[in-house]
């Protein structure tokens, strides 16, 4: 029996399977959480190459050579193999400063940042990078190959040499000293390679492409570009890696389906619909808490008038009240704290403000004290938090939690979505706000004596038609629904 989080499993995985865990073959995986595990897969199998980053590295190999055919040159193959690091690595940064004059184009910023600037991100379109970059990529691919090819073959004699039994031409200290070096440097080439393979080759037709992008930004003052690559789905990466190999698996969570159904996680997941699925009842005692969309609910398409609704009913909460109100922006959560009366706003505790266990302390400890405490918080306060009986009695959602249309993954994909007719809200974004919106009503029973109210302040749940179909995946609180 292994423990692991998602994050070591999946690495495992994109290093074949069985470099770090029990080969999959031999394991029965049990994945609690899991409705996080199509996210986790994408970041894992994502690529992305900064290069000023890349420069940092290739330095530190070249200012290295002479130390290191001073130390391993004995070993011939060693010798053979570092003879050929200099060409390389020259060949290497006339090439890298032609794809960062590129990048730099393509975002229509031949100059650099403007002065107002910190970041720009360029997303291209239906994942396909232009003809001129990836006749570049295709340069560095064969580059990056023959780097790592070189690095690899190094790093196997220098553990090679660690190994008593066995006999290479090389002193097991000089091995130990230098290994970690080579490893990491191959390491990163190996990483590189990957980048520009996913930028020099063309995405099969009719499947769903990877999302490319650039993004600039500015290292230590310096101008400085990021490339990147990712599947738009793990569904694929996840059927062949993991559920086509392992002997067994369990996936687990409180928020797996999706308006009451598995499709989206068997769409996220690549999980057949052969494999057995289940949800089973609470033992939640779901009519101890009210459900309200109060007559106050403004719709969020008129920003000025939902944030003051927000600022009315925040105001109107009885002092002695235990509250977590939800945000899905940042601008607004400080908006609204900054229109409160100031009798309201000494009882707040901003997420911007304190650390989350700093937070949630002095919640408690208002709460202990027979204090009203009102907790702002964000998109991470609405899963995970756990505060059961009296610290937490009204939970606030301040608007329906549709993801922010600004990932390059996400855009990517509903963009292929629409090019095949379909629609990508109610495919994507409507299931991913249910989900959210199950976790975030999730914060307040957490026990079977838990008691208390849900307020929903976005009015789109009774006017837009997506509204029933989220209403009816929560839990069987008790509705108070104005106007219903």
């Amino acid at each position: 029996m292994i423990v692991a989080n998602h994050d070591l499993v999946l690495a495992d995985l994109s290093l074949g399977g069985g470099a770090i865990l029990p080969e999959p073959e031999d394991a029965i995986f049990i994945f609690d959480e899991g409705h996080h595990l199509p996210d986790k897969a994408l970041s894992h199998f994502a690529h992305r190459f900064a290069v000023h980053g890349c420069l940092g590295w290739l330095k530190t190999l070249k200012n290295s050579l002479t130390e290191l055919n001073q130390a391993l040159a004995a070993q011939t193959t060693v010798a053979r193999l570092l003879a050929t690091l200099p060409d390389t690595l020259q060949a290497l940064e006339p090439l890298l400063g032609d794809v960062f004059q590129t990048g730099y184009q393509l975002a229509e910023r031949p100059n650099g940042l403007h002065d107002d600037e910190t970041f720009k991100q360029v997303r291209f379109e239906g994942g396909k990078a232009p003809d001129g970059l990836r006749e570049q990529a295709t340069q560095l691919v064969t580059i990056f190959a023959t780097l790592a090819r070189t690095l690899e073959s190094i790093s196997d004699i220098l553990r090679e040499s660690l190994d008593p039994d066995k006999q290479t031409g090389l002193a097991r200290e000089q091995a130990e000293a230098w290994l970690p070096l080579v490893a990491l440097v191959h390491g990163r080439a190996d990483d590189a390679h990957a980048l520009w393979t996913a930028f020099s080759t063309e995405d099969p037709p009719k499947a769903p492409p990877s999302a490319r992008w650039i993004s600039l930004n500015r290292v230590n003052g310096e101008p400085d570009i990021e490339f990147s690559a990712s599947p738009v789905s793990a569904a694929e990466t996840l059927a062949k890696n993991l559920w086509g190999r392992c002997h067994g698996a369990v996936v687990t969570s409180a928020t797996l389906t999706a308006l009451g159904r598995f499709e989206r996680l068997q769409e996220r997941a690549g999980l057949a619909s052969r494999y057995r699925y289940q949800a089973l009842p609470s033992p939640f005692d779901y009519a101890n808490a009210v459900l309200s969309v109060p007559q106050a609910a403004a719709d969020p398409g008129n920003r000025d008038v939902h944030e003051q609704a927000i600022v009315d009913f925040v105001a109107a909460l009885d002092k002695d009240e235990a509250t977590l109100v939800l945000f899905s922006s940042r601008a607004q959560l400080r908006a609204v704290e900054k229109a409160l009366p100031a009798r309201v706003k000494q009882r707040v505790l901003a997420q911007d403000a304190l650390p989350k266990r700093e937070l949630l302390e002095r919640h408690r400890d208002a709460v202990d004290a027979g204090k009203g405490s009102i907790i702002f918080g964000l998109a991470s306060f609405a899963e995970g938090i756990d505060l059961p009986g009296d610290y937490l009695t009204h939970v606030i959602i301040t608007r329906l939690p549709f993801a922010v249309p600004d990932d390059p993954v996400g855009a990517t994909l509903a963009e292929w979505i629409e090019s095949q007719g379909g629609n990508a809200f109610m495919r994507i974004s409507v299931p991913d706000a249910s989900i959210k919106l199950v976790q975030a009503c999730g914060r307040l029973i957490r026990k079977e004596s838990d008691r208390g109210r849900i307020t929903l302040l976005d009015r789109r749940v009774l006017t837009r038609r997506y509204g029933k179909a989220l209403l009816d995946a929560l839990p069987p609180f008790r509705r108070e629904i104005a106007g219903v």
